[in-house]
């Protein structure tokens, strides 16, 4: 099985890192170019000039439409089933190397795939390469690029990774380094069907299924990969088609065309009804969290440098680690493993012991590996049926059992406590003295191991593993059920837990183990982080925070509230500093998510301030720039308000004009009040009025102030009056920004003062008080002073003011005692105005008026009707006749009459 697994990882490298990357490495959110079903992963880098965009298709579990690829024209090697599962984040966004990288996929979180075809292949250098690729009939038609690219699987996995930190130009380099490539059109089905290669020589290469356009921006659709391994050998292995058991199986190996080299020659048995159980690939978007499991045995690690598969690196053998694998996954009756030393030999026997095995068919796995790094060179599958008497069982447990195991030795004692129940075998490691129960430990397979402590109590359990090799401990705790493993790390001693944890780091398990600390009591994980050097401290607190990020905060603030209970103020400082130094060596994101989370609980940002206080100032200048990259400002801006002012003015300046202006904004008042001024600003326009004022009147003083810098700023305002400082004020400005600014003061004592702002000088004065406003009434005249009914009278005054400010006054006019009317005078010193009111009565009668102290009145009364008219004309005829007659008279008496 385990070559079965290395050809199967060597046949998923690419898929795990490439065609899979749709369920690894995702640690970005919402782009223009949507996923799709289809596409169900995309990637856009953003770089200064340029785009990138990345499209992974879709694969299912379809072998037809699932968009795999599968070889012929090797040597086809078994696989068992692998079911690939997702369960990391949908969307996310972040900066790396100053590039934005974003990320979304499509219903990929939780989501599981099996890996359909049921073998692989592995090649030789004659042998000709022919490939399938079974695609979706949504790509029906489309043209694509198939490349093969010589690239191991670790270069392959630092190019995925650098794209999606930001920098794909290792994947780039990695596609055009091709050793064939070759256009295709795909058929109505999504597919190509039967494509030749040809002969490759050894080595590892990817097989790509592509679609890329250059320039800017730049795209990439990635379809589909698998991995090509051209062995360096043919090689003919001879097997007997049967064993019984108890005789070794003896498997001839022979190469053609080696030379004479140093090689080791290796082979494994595994019960065939075992090795076709399923296996299952998890990923949570990390390297660092992608494995491979089967039976509940981790065969599959991903470390922060590479894969590790049952004791292989993908380009190498650890036979020791490989056989500890083998523990985890098998008990000793369903797997056996050989290997021979190093030879020159091109022909060897592998003889494999059957002593234990099951009766019934195995699957034999045969390797050969040379060089430096113990390359796989030549590999062949076959089976063999194991036949025989059931193995022996040892007898019941009697009350002696428990000293006949303390006499044994070790390697005895673990293989006949393997070969019973797990119950007895519990029971005899419960009474025998610990440190033999611990070295028996240590020499049984880890799943025996597993077993028997399952049975036991923690308390029981944890005496053991408190005595037993830390080495020992982690494989075993590693392999248990994860509760389990914590309800025994609770009973271990606080330096054995300390021991294990340490151990767990150098073995790439912190991750696994930081997930168990979660599992403890704060205030005891607490303490074992305390215990810790702060190396193996922060791999643990990553993988704390890599299971479950809130319980990881509790126990990293437990730890930092530890210290207060502390009574000796150096012990105190001390444990604070272990904190900081551990935090300090963490990866500055899974710090800042552990800070974030931390500042999220109640009253525990002052806990975040205290702790980067602690740190060196360049740790935490990396951990605030790295907390502004992935956000969680308004955490961050909390924890900025905890900060004393020396460490705040110093993280401030360190910070970059961008990350000051994408912090500003976040900060409280009371904090931006505390910032230091890095801004660069202009003042201007200084002015004070009035210019002249009056005693106790108020003057307002007010400035020009311009941000001409790259940051949001600080600047400090004083105003000065004479000299002395009058106040004090704190502007916040953004880059670009002008503003007025204003104060309002009042003096008293008449004369001219000074004014300063800053830079600026201006004056004031207050003036001696004029003489209060004094309203004077004259001039009180009415028109006409008599008139008819309803007729319109006029009544006119004159208003002065005849003191020294200006002032109001009410006039008021009053007809016979009562208001007529009133209108309100508002005069400057020296002025007077003319006030005119108009009034009408019907009634006859002598009416008063009175404006003030003027007095005054007026009559209305009707006219006298005029005399009767005379007839001048009748009266002057008269006349005439009158004096006629009269002259008439008078002429006859002084006329004698004639006789």
């Amino acid at each position: 099985m385990v070559n079965t697994l290395k050809n199967s990882v060597q046949r998923l490298r690419a898929t795990i890192i490439i065609s899979l990357l749709t369920i690894m490495v995702i640690q970005v959110s919402a782009i223009p170019l949507m996923p799709s079903a289809d596409f169900p992963l995309v990637i856009q880098v953003d770089s200064p000039g340029s785009t990138d965009y990345i499209r992974f298709a879709n694969h299912t579990n379809s072998p037809m439409e699932g968009n795999w690829i599968t070889l012929s024209g090797g040597t086809g090697v078994a696989l068992p089933q692998i079911t690939m599962k997702y369960t990391g984040v949908n969307q996310a966004t972040y900066t790396r190397n100053g590039n934005q990288v974003q990320l979304t996929t499509y219903n990929l979180n939780g989501r599981k795939v099996q890996y359909p075809p049921a073998e692989h292949q592995t090649h030789t250098t004659s042998q000709t390469i022919t490939y399938t690729f079974r695609g979706s009939a949504a790509h029906a038609g489309k043209t694509v690029s198939v490349r093969v690219i010589p690239v191991t699987a670790t270069q392959l996995k630092d190019a995925a990774i650098g794209a999606f930190r930001g920098d794909t130009s290792a994947l780039k380099s990695i596609l055009a380094s091709h050793v064939y490539i070759n256009s295709e059109t795909l058929n109505s089905n999504g597919d190509l069907v039967a494509k030749t290669i040809g002969t490759l020589p050894a080595g590892d290469y990817v097989l790509v299924i592509v679609d890329e356009t250059t320039g800017n921006p730049y795209s990439l659709d990635v379809y589909s990969a698998t991995a090509i391994e051209v062995l360096e050998y043919p090689s003919t292995v001879t097997i007997p088609s049967s064993v019984t058991r108890g005789n070794d199986l003896s498997i001839q190996v022979r190469l053609t065309g080696a030379s004479a080299t140093s090689r080791r020659y290796g082979a494994v048995i595994i019960q065939q009804s075992k090795y076709r159980v399923d296996f299952e690939l998890t990923s949570d978007g990390s390297t660092e969290g992608t494995s491979l499991t089967g039976r509940n045995a981790l065969l599959v690690e991903g470390t922060a440098d590479s894969f590790s598969m049952v004791g292989f690196s993908l380009e190498g053998l650890d036979k020791d680690q490989l056989i500890a694998k083998l523990n985890q996954a098998y008990t000793g009756a369903e797997f056996s493993a050989s290997f021979t030393d190093y030879t020159m030999e091109t022909a060897k026997t592998v003889g494999v012991t059957t002593t234990g095995l099951n009766a019934g068919k195995f699957i034999v796995l045969v390797g050969v590996w040379e060089g430096p790094g113990d390359k796989l060179v030549a590999f062949k599958q076959s089976e063999v049926t194991v036949s025989g008497p059931p193995a022996p069982f040892p007898g019941p447990v009697g009350p002696t059992l428990p000293s006949l195991y303390e006499a044994m030795a070790d390697a005895d004692a673990a293989a006949a406590l393997s070969a019973m129940g797990p119950a007895n075998a519990a029971s005899i490691m419960s009474q025998i003295t610990t440190g033999k129960a611990a070295a028996i430990l240590g020499r049984m397979p880890t799943s025996n191991a597993v077993a028997i402590l399952d049975e036991m109590k923690a308390k029981d359990a944890a005496t053991i593993m408190d005595e037993a090799d830390s080495g020992v401990a982690v494989r075993v705790l590693a392999a248990l059920d994860p509760g389990k493993a914590a309800d025994i790390l609770k009973e271990m001693s606080i330096g054995g837990v300390v021991g294990v944890l340490e151990e767990a780091v150098d073995a790439g398990k912190g991750s696994q183990f930081g997930g168990y600390m979660n599992d403890l009591g704060q205030k005891v994980a607490a303490e074992m982080l305390l215990e810790m050097t702060p190396q193996a401290g922060a791999i643990i607190v990553e993988g704390m925070a890599q299971d479950n990020l809130r319980e990881a905060a509790k126990r990293v603030e437990e730890a930092v509230k530890l210290r207060l209970a502390e009574s000796d103020p150096a012990q105190a400082r001390q444990m604070l500093r272990r904190i900081a130094e551990i935090c300090q060596n963490a990866d500055p994101a899974a710090l800042v998510d552990i800070f974030i989370e931390i500042a999220n609980l109640p009253e525990t940002p002052e806990t975040v301030a205290t702790v980067l206080e602690a740190m060196d100032p360049a740790k935490a200048q990396d951990v605030v720039s790295t907390w502004i990259g992935v956000g969680g400002l308004e955490e961050l801006g909390e924890v900025f308000g905890h900060l004393s002012d020396g460490f705040l003015s110093g993280v401030w300046t360190g910070m970059s004009a961008a990350e000051r202006s994408t912090l500003f904004t976040h900060l409280a008042e009371e904090t931006v009040q505390s910032l230091p001024e890095v801004g660069e600003f202009q003042l201007s326009g200084l002015s004070a009025s009035p210019a002249a004022a009056a005693p106790g009147q108020s003057v307002t003083v007010s400035v020009e102030v311009e941000n001409v810098g790259q940051d949001p700023a600080v600047y400090t305002l004083v105003l000065r009056i004479d000299g002395a400082t009058e106040q004090t004020r704190k502007i916040i400005m953004p880059p670009g920004e002008k503003q007025t600014v204003q104060w309002t003061i009042t003096r008293t004592e008449a004369k001219t003062y000074s004014v300063g702002v800053n830079e600026l000088a201006g004056s004031f004065t207050v003036q001696v008080a004029a003489a209060p406003a004094a309203v004077t009434l004259s001039n009180l005249a009415v028109s006409p002073s008599s008139t008819e009914p309803g007729a319109t009278v006029t009544i006119a005054v004159t208003v002065q003011n005849t003191g020294g400010q200006r002032g109001s006054t009410l006039v008021e006019l009053k007809i016979n005692g009562a208001t007529e009317n009133t209108e309100t005078v508002t005069l400057d010193p020296g002025a007077s105005e003319t006030v005119t009111f108009t009034v009408t009565r019907s009634a006859e009668a002598v009416y008063a008026v009175s404006i003030g102290s003027l007095t005054g009145g007026f009559t209305v009364a009707a006219l006298m009707p005029p005399p009767p008219s005379i007839p001048w004309a009748a009266m002057l005829g008269a006349v005439v006749i009158v004096a006629g007659v009269g002259y008439y008279i008078y002429s006859q008496r002084k006329t004698p009459k004639p006789i």
